[in-house]
């Protein structure tokens, strides 16, 4: 969008100043005028770069980030087994519970975010056993609609399980 101002304004510019002369169009004049129209479009070149590479870093540092955040859990739990290594006898209770808790938060947001999903998709995969030729297909319509009664509210418990784990993962920042 503002490339196409830049270009906008320096075609207005240049047709203003050669409109607005009295005297003729001389060599020196329509230099002037080239050199405006030139400088323009390096201008343009230099926004339009600009902008492409600020959109080219940002997505690899989103996907970088993506990438790293499954490690960078690991490692938080590698340090704890390392502290727990080295803490001894003496620490082994405190460490012991810290890797419990990190395990547990992760094991927590993953076991909402499974539950939010299960209850009548549960249901609904038991009444559709596959090899069966005879299904009560109004059972199963019955749950479809329960299912999509309950979209809303189950819908927003999965939003907000995804945007935890994302949280917990460093994806997302955690005062949103």
């Amino acid at each position: 969008m503002g490339l196409r101002v830049v270009m906008v304004l320096v075609v207005v510019g240049t047709l203003l100043f050669y409109f607005t002369h009295d005297e003729p169009l001389t060599v020196v004049a329509a230099l002037s005028v080239g050199q405006s129209v030139g400088m323009g479009l390096v201008l343009c070149g230099v926004v339009g770069l600009s902008h492409y590479i600020g959109r080219v870093m940002a997505e690899r540092h989103y996907r970088r980030a993506i990438t790293d955040a499954p490690g960078a859990y690991v490692d938080l739990l590698e340090d704890l087994i390392e502290a727990a290594i080295e803490g001894g006898p003496e620490r082994a209770s405190v460490n012991a519970r810290a890797i419990v808790k990190v395990r547990d938060d992760l094991s927590l947001t993953l076991a909402a975010l499974g539950n939010a999903l299960n209850g009548e998709i549960d249901r609904l995969k038991e009444q559709i056993q596959y090899d069966v030729p005879n299904q009560d297909v109004q059972a199963i319509q019955e749950t479809i609609d329960v299912v999509w009664k309950a979209w809303p509210a189950t819908g927003r418990q999965v939003q907000q399980g995804v945007e935890q784990l994302l949280i917990e993962l460093g994806l997302l920042p955690v005062n949103r």
